[in-house]
C-alpha cells in the first residue's frame, strides 16, 4: 500500500504567495520563506511549490527564490508552473527541486515527457492535470485554465503514463476554492485509470459530502478549526494550533488517515496549506 503524504502547495505570484479560487489569483496571503520556515516544523512530507503568475516575465526572480526556498526546505520539494523544455527540468533541478511538476508544455509535446523521464528518471516527473466539466463530462484545460484542449482527463493520464510520467496531481477548476466539495466522479475516474500515484489538490473545501472510497493519495482541505483524534501520527500541540488560528497566511487542511474508509472528519490529522 502506498504511504500516505501531507503535502502542502504554495501557489507563487510575483515573488508572494496567493490563494486560488477558479484558478484566479488576486488574494495575497504572506511569502514562501515564513511558510517554508512553518513547514519544517509542522512535519510536513512534502511541498509542491507552483509559479502561477501569468506571464513568465518573473521567471528569473522565481529561480532566485526557489533556490533560497530549497536551502531552508528540509522536506522533498517539487517545483512546477512555465516548464516547458527538458533544460528547464534541469534548472530547477540544479536549484534544489526533488521533482518536477509539468502541465501545459507537457501537454503540447510527447518527447519533453520522454525525454525528461528518460534523463532524469519517471520518479522525478509529476503530471498537473487541471480539469473542467463540459457537457455533462471532464475536459483538460491547459495555459492556467484557459484552453480546453478536448481531451478527458483520463485519457489524457493513461497516455502520460505511457510516456513516462511518475505521478499525477489532479486539480478541479470548478471546484477550487469553492468550498463546495469534491468532484467525485473525476477523482474516481482519474484514479482508477492509472497505477501511478495520485495526488488531490482542490482548493477550499469542506468535508462533508462523500461516502465512497478513494483509491488515490490525496490532499483534503477543511474550513473547520476542529481537531479530531489523529490515528498513528502525533497531533499538533493546542500551542501551534494557536499559531494556525493566528496567522492569515495560511489555510487548514485535514488529511484521511484510511483511504479505503468513507470521508469522515474522524481520524483526521491536520497541516497546513498556502493555496
Amino acid at each position: 500500500m502506498l504511504k500516505k503524504r501531507l503535502i502542502a502547495c504554495l501557489l507563487w505570484r510575483d515573488g508572494m504567495l496567493v490563494q486560488s479560487k477558479s484558478f484566479k489569483h488576486t488574494n495575497s496571503v504572506g511569502n514562501a520563506y515564513t511558510a517554508i520556515d512553518f513547514f519544517n516544523t509542522w512535519s510536513i512530507d512534502e511541498i509542491i511549490l507552483l509559479d502561477v503568475t501569468r506571464e513568465p516575465n518573473e521567471r528569473e526572480k522565481f529561480h532566485r527564490d526557489l533556490m533560497e526556498l530549497s536551502a531552508r526546505c528540509f522536506v522533498p520539494l517539487s517545483v512546477g508552473g512555465w516548464v516547458n523544455s527538458v533544460e528547464e527540468m534541469r534548472r530547477l533541478l540544479s536549484e534544489g527541486a526533488d521533482k518536477v511538476v509539468v502541465n501545459s508544455g507537457a501537454f503540447r509535446n510527447e518527447a519533453f515527457i520522454r525525454d525528461g523521464a528518460e534523463r532524469f528518471g519517471k520518479q522525478c516527473l509529476v503530471l498537473s492535470i487541471d480539469a473542467k466539466r463540459v457537457n455533462g463530462g471532464h475536459e483538460v484545460f491547459i495555459d492556467r485554465g484557459r484552453k480546453g484542449m478536448g481531451v478527458s482527463p483520463v485519457d489524457w493520464a493513461k497516455q502520460a503514463e505511457e510516456w513516462g510520467i511518475g505521478e499525477i496531481f489532479l486539480t478541479s477548476i470548478d471546484q477550487d476554492g469553492s468550498g463546495n466539495g469534491y468532484d467525485l466522479e473525476l477523482i474516481g475516474n482519474v484514479a482508477k485509470a492509472v497505477n501511478v500515484p495520485a495526488a488531490l489538490g482542490i482548493g477550499n473545501t469542506a468535508l462533508r459530502e462523500s461516502k465512497k472510497p478513494m483509491p488515490m493519495r490525496f490532499l483534503l482541505q477543511t474550513s473547520s478549526t476542529t481537531w479530531s483524534r489523529a490515528p498513528r501520527r502525533r497531533r499538533m500541540s493546542s500551542s501551534r494550533m494557536g499559531l494556525i488560528s493566528a496567522s492569515p497566511s495560511f489555510t487548514m487542511w485535514g488529511y484521511r488517515e484510511n483511504p479505503s474508509t468513507a470521508w469522515s472528519e474522524k481520524g483526521l490529522i491536520a497541516t497546513l496549506i498556502v493555496v
